[in-house]
């Protein structure tokens, strides 16, 4: 399935984490072996035939692991958002690649994977693991290893109950609804158009604020991040106050397996479709009109469940090309989407003793006009980021789009606590 997007992103996860410290080169290198070694997918360029699989390559270690040292910050934060742009084609032998900024005695690592072998939760996962084996290494504990979680259709069902794996077996995807929302205006695709990541952390204390907010109204982050995504595309998309729109909001498989499997590299994603039928009045209505929307969607109790015995029945029965085809006919790629791949751990996150002094991981850079905004928390401190090639004008644009997300927010906070 994450084949099929080709067409419409990079397909690369992308990840940029900053410490005050120097991480030790050999090291860096001795972990990320480790991680190769566990999790062959890693070393492994998909083969796209018939019937499509990973073949696994030998580890090029310098290839997958590239270091940096400059002495001028603005050119380290050129360098850091240089690599960070990177592809990963799938026939790559190298699944995984990292590249390590020093500055002074400051290191910047940015870590990028394939959403063929990963997901958004795996990924963090993978990223955790980094930092612990690394400061095992230093502390001369024994190191624990990534898992390779089992990638199969089939792995999702691993803990249910016989009747329940049977009534989600017999789930048939329905033809995806017509998004209502249009798409946000850039500007049309040309040849000049280069890959950005734009992000934005939202002003300090503003999170906290947020999230207590939300807790009067029993509004979780992603009610509120989704409340304010809507109500922002009616202002940056000039809709109709009275037209109804949808957001595609991603969902972590992970919640119908227990702890035991949830933790190890799978990928295991899929999404609903959250709808308004109008504006709010004001954004608190728009959130509770986002509220009833998502209550749907969580009440049923195979959420996103419904797409994974059509990819298993078509590219298990037909050749991959024609799968592509069939599975075309039912799943549109929706046009603007919202990723919270939530909080990121800072004492998981920790090398050595280094907690980050900043970082986020975002998903794929889509091909316009798609879009995506991925969300992730630090402490204390919530970052947007939405990917996309583009010029100087679709900049300007997500920008707004970020200055609107904060305006909603402000207003959101304000709104409740009267």
């Amino acid at each position: 399935m994450q084949y099929m997007f080709r067409n419409y992103s990079d397909h690369v996860l992308h990840s940029m984490f900053i410490y005050d410290f120097r991480m030790d080169k050999d090291i860096v290198v001795e972990a990320f072996k480790r991680i190769f070694n566990s999790v062959p997918v890693l070393h492994s360029a998909y083969v796209c035939g018939l019937k499509s699989y990973w073949e696994i390559r030998p580890i090029d270690i310098q290839e997958a692991v590239i270091f940096k040292e400059v002495s001028d910050e603005m050119e380290w934060e050129s360098e850091q958002n240089k690599f960070l742009k990177t592809l990963i084609p799938p026939s790559s032998p190298i699944q995984l690649k990292a590249g390590l900024f020093y500055c002074g005695d400051k290191t910047a690592i940015v870590i990028l994977t394939t959403h063929l072998v990963m997901d958004g939760r795996a990924f963090r996962y993978v990223i955790y693991g980094f930092c612990d084996i690394y400061s095992k290494l230093v502390s001369g504990e024994q190191v624990r290893d990534v898992e390779m979680g089992d990638r199969s259709c089939d792995a999702i069902y691993a803990d249910m109950t016989p009747e329940q794996k049977k009534t989600a077996k017999g789930l048939i995807t329905k033809k995806s609804k017509k998004d209502t929302v249009s798409f946000i205006p850039l500007t049309p695709i040309s040849p000049d158009d280069s890959p950005m990541v734009l992000r934005r952390r939202i002003p300090e204390g503003m999170l906290p604020k947020l999230i207590a907010a939300g807790k009067k109204r029993h509004a979780t982050v992603n009610d509120m991040l989704l409340a304010s995504f809507f109500h922002s595309l009616y202002t940056i998309g000039g809709f109709r106050d009275d037209q109804e729109l949808t957001l595609c909001n991603f969902v972590d498989l992970r919640r119908y397996l227990t702890e035991e499997h949830r933790k190890s590299v799978t990928n295991h994603t899929s999404w609903f479709q959250c709808l308004v039928p109008r504006k709010g009045a004001n954004v608190l209505e728009t959130l509770e009109m986002t509220q009833a929307s998502v209550a749907v969607a969580k009440n049923n109790p195979f959420m996103a469940l419904e797409g994974i015995t059509t990819l298993s029945f078509l590219f298990g029965t037909f050749p991959r090309a024609i799968a592509e085809l069939l599975m075309g006919a039912f799943y549109k790629n929706p046009p603007t989407s919202l990723s919270n791949i939530g909080i990121l751990d800072s004492k998981e996150l920790s090398v050595a003793g280094h907690e980050p002094v900043d970082g986020f991981i975002t998903g794929a850079i889509k091909l316009k006009p798609y879009i995506l905004v991925s969300a992730t928390t630090l402490r204390d401190d919530l970052t947007l980021v939405c990917s996309l090639f583009g010029n100087d004008k679709d900049r300007e644009t997500i920008e707004k789009l970020f200055d609107l997300f904060i305006d909603n927010f402000n207003a959101l906070i304000e709104e409740i606590n009267q």
